[in-house]
């Protein structure tokens, strides 16, 4: 095996000091560096000149014609100081290195799997609507009864709960476990085709859980005409998809902010809720935003933060929030990724606990999955007692993570791959500027036609036909 130390920048740029933040990124290899035999027997790391170490764990996703490893997917748990700029080294190191302590261990059992992250346990169920029953940061059971479900409320208004059918391991290692959960709705004489794949991620050292949830229709879309309109016959309307945290005790405060990098407020009224119901931006009510019906899905601009006793509190344009139930003994915390941007979106609690709208019941129409559509969310669950340093601002900024340009160019790993600096068509390093940077740049061309809201973000403005057309 050929020597392996890949230079990794970490950038901090939200000015949030990071403990233990998970990254994860695709590093490309040279040929002939590593082989998949070699991975099974290696330790990896990532370490700084300093002499400071962090956990981390490769998987390999692409290979060269030769059978060795072309692009290597790195986990780690990484701590860093707010607005730093750091170098660090991904290496592969002897199996009897000295490594962090904080490893994630994982027992499969008949029934269960637990995970032990060196601070959190953890009990996924293998059956049942519980999709996690147990949740312990020292001594302290954090989850009630009903533990951490998944409701569907259908176009009807028939509540629906998610009842686990298939979990298994996906990946596992020191520094992340996954787990890979399949699962079928409680009919109650309903029909409900909606396929739901769920991902539950746990860290080394860490007390957040992870929950990337896809709802997926797989009806064949009739396609009429041969249009993709909204409206087919084998679309599934419904009315609200939540998570639903079950706490040990009725929350004695209910904490709340809604940017991440704001203080957050404290209500002693737990039936709280924000509601984002649409970007917030200039052109807010956007055609864009349209039912089958022709409706507007969209009935104000921005978000609302209110309560069932005092009514409104607080309203505001874009939300990035996070909300934190505290117990006697410990508190459970919520934020998901790209909450305005993929509006409606809902944050609440109750005296049970937590619930995030994922697709929420507060909006004005049913929602549609199409034949064939699918939308993934991503959500985090922190879990913490007295005392506890709270990691949901960060998750929601995430850390700039990189591989040097220099070392990506010289594995040939992406074709015809050059650093600016060396790119000696200046035309061609102006254009990709243009895309990147400039006053027509692709992010900033979402505000023209709104592309935004769950179906949306993610998409480019085709504006492609309008170069040189002139008039309307």
């Amino acid at each position: 095996m050929q020597a392996l130390k890949i230079p990794v920048r970490v950038k901090e740029r939200r000015g949030i000091a990071r403990f233990g933040e998970p990254i994860r990124l695709g590093v490309p290899l040279l040929p002939g560096m590593l082989s998949e035999h070699q991975l099974a027997h290696s330790v990896f790391r990532l370490s700084n000149a300093g002499g400071c170490a962090f956990v981390a764990q490769a998987s390999p996703l692409a290979l060269w014609p030769d059978g060795s490893i072309k692009w290597l997917l790195l986990d780690s748990v990484v701590t860093i100081s707010s607005n730093a700029d750091i170098e660090l080294v991904m290496e592969v190191v002897p199996t009897d290195s000295e490594l962090p302590e904080a490893q994630v261990e994982v027992k499969q059992l008949p029934d269960r799997i637990e995970i032990d992250t060196g601070v959190l346990r953890a009990i996924v169920a293998r059956g049942g609507t519980a999709i996690v029953n147990s949740v312990r940061v020292g001594n302290v059971e954090m989850l009630g009864q009903s533990g951490f479900e998944v409701a569907l409320t259908d176009s009807a208004g028939t509540r629906l709960l998610l009842e686990v059918d298939d979990l298994r391991v996906q990946q596992t290692g020191p520094a992340r476990v996954t787990l890979l959960l399949t699962g079928r709705w409680a009919s109650h004489g309903t029909d409900c085709p909606l396929a739901v794949q769920m991902l539950l991620s746990m860290y080394a050292g860490s007390t957040v859980i992870q929950v990337d949830l896809r709802a997926r229709n797989p009806r064949a879309a009739i396609h009429a005409g041969n249009l993709w309109d909204l409206g087919d016959p084998e679309s599934y309307l419904f009315k609200d998809l939540s998570l639903e945290i079950g706490i040990a005790t009725t929350p004695e405060t209910i904490s709340w902010a809604t940017q991440s990098d704001s203080p957050t407020v404290d209500c002693h009224q737990y039936d709280w809720k924000l509601y984002q119901d649409s970007s917030g931006g200039e052109s807010w009510d956007s055609s864009n935003h349209t039912a089958s019906d022709g409706q507007a899905t969209v009935r104000f601009r921005g978000f609302k933060v209110s309560t069932q006793e005092s009514g409104l509190l607080e309203s505001g344009f874009r939300a990035t929030p996070r909300a934190i139930a505290s117990m006697t003994n410990g508190w459970v915390g919520a934020a998901t990724r790209d909450f305005w941007q993929n509006f409606p979106k809902a944050l609440r609690s109750n005296s049970s606990g937590l619930s995030i709208g994922l697709f929420p019941r507060e909006a004005t129409s049913l929602f549609e999955l199409q034949g064939g559509e699918q939308k993934r969310h991503t959500t985090w669950i922190e879990f913490g007692v007295p005392g506890m340093h709270v990691t949901l601002p960060g998750l929601q900024d995430p850390l700039e993570v990189s591989v040097s340009p220099d070392w990506i160019a010289s594995t040939g790993a992406v074709p015809y791959f050059s650093t600016p600096d060396r790119d000696r068509n200046a035309g061609f390093r102006d254009y990709l500027a243009a895309i990147l940077e400039g006053k027509d740049a692709v992010v900033r061309k979402r505000e023209i036609i709104d592309e935004y809201g769950w179906r949306n973000f993610g998409d480019l403005y085709a504006d492609h036909e309008a170069v040189k057309h002139t008039g309307d």
